[in-house]
């Protein structure tokens, strides 16, 4: 089976959510430094505001990851970004469950399920942990921006309030293309965010949010186990 879903200019998106995902759509890896982007806050359309100057920025994920065992745990009861601080003590998801790494449509869902879990962990923490690249491909040009994108953040002492990114009616698909590739269709939804800097508690920037009904996830099975190859809005 060819593949057919994969939108070049993914008109009509116009959402912060589908920013991100039509630029990756798009295979466009140009990305506005920070100080002139119009978003630098931890949705998918931050990757607008990657700050190529910036080493850290530029830097690959498996370079500035650190291992699963040195992750912090939470020392205190988990607090939600506020327009004083950005989130403390965020839980992390904890291990891929052992359905996620099933060859099945259970095993493919409780893994976007999952993969989400760990993107909005890393929304809070700006940090995208080493169990997030372990499921995701470093060829994945939305994961990177994201990773560039929330290394600005840190390096800014910037956060955001809400945001939250929710995937919903996940259409498992266990037949591959002629690539390898599984395409599983799904509706993506971000809520409204507002991001704030350290030493002003005026919103900075906001964003309504929005969805993207049709969307898709492409799968590729590694090591006995899925993995993230893109995540892009589909051309129909």
């Amino acid at each position: 089976m060819p593949k057919l879903k994969r939108s070049i200019t993914a008109t009509g998106l116009t959402l912060a959510l589908a920013v991100g995902l039509a630029a990756c759509g798009a295979n466009n890896d140009d990305a506005a430094p920070a100080d002139t982007a119009p978003s630098a806050s931890a949705s998918p359309s931050v990757s607008q505001a990657a700050d190529t100057t910036d080493a850290d920025a530029q830097a690959s994920p498996s370079q500035t990851s650190t291992s699963p065992s040195t992750s912090p745990s939470p020392s205190g009861p988990y607090e939600p970004a506020t327009s004083k601080h950005p989130a403390r003590n965020v839980p992390d998801p904890g291990p891929l469950p052992k359905v996620a790494k099933e060859k099945s449509k259970a095993g493919q869902v409780a893994f976007i399920e999952h993969w989400f879990k760990e993107l909005n962990y890393g929304r809070e923490t700006n940090e995208l942990r080493p169990e997030f690249w372990e499921m995701t491909s470093e060829s994945c040009s939305y994961c990177l921006r994201l990773h560039k994108s929330f290394k600005v953040m840190q390096k800014k002492k910037s956060w955001v309030t809400g945001g939250n990114i929710i995937a919903k009616n996940i259409q498992p698909n266990i037949k591959p293309l002629d690539d390898g590739i599984y395409e599983v269709d799904l509706t993506v939804i971000e809520e409204p965010l507002e991001r704030f800097v350290a030493g002003n508690a005026e919103t900075v920037e906001q964003d309504s949010g929005g969805t993207v009904e049709h969307a898709f996830a492409e799968l590729r099975r590694v090591n006995g186990q899925w993995r993230l190859e893109g995540i892009y809005p589909s051309a129909n």
